[in-house]
């Protein structure tokens, strides 16, 4: 049985991109903003997140994470910012905040799948 995670991204390109990368790895659900990504959290159970930090107006991406590790069996859940964000300072804030690993934008597909690999090992 595949993992499943949810990829959350405002950028439609950019989010069509991690799909085709990761769908025939991961079962894979995919929201444009914070509340379809909460809407989706409370019907499915997630392996991972994904997370893109801007997410355009409202919920940021990382009020999203915290809002996602209050719900029951998320606390422990692998978070990754993936952003574009990339000064040394960012990725320590992030990590700070909550998220369990980050990867700056762009990024090279092999990075992502070797940490997805690394995270579900």
């Amino acid at each position: 049985m595949k993992n499943k995670l949810l990829i959350v991204e405002n950028d439609a390109i950019g989010l069509q991109d991690l799909d085709i990368l990761l769908n025939s790895l991961y079962e894979i659900d995919s929201a444009n903003n914070a509340p379809v990504a909460l809407e989706l959290v409370n019907k499915n159970n997630y392996d991972a997140f994904l997370l893109d930090i801007n997410l355009g107006s409202g919920m940021d991406g990382i009020e999203l994470m915290k809002e996602i590790k209050k719900i029951k069996n998320y606390a422990n859940t692998p978070f990754i910012a993936i952003t574009a964000f990339a000064a040394e300072s960012d990725k320590r804030e992030f990590l700070s905040k909550g998220f369990t690993h980050y990867l700056s934008k762009p990024f090279l597909s092999t990075e992502l799948k070797v940490l997805l690999k690394e995270i579900f090992n």
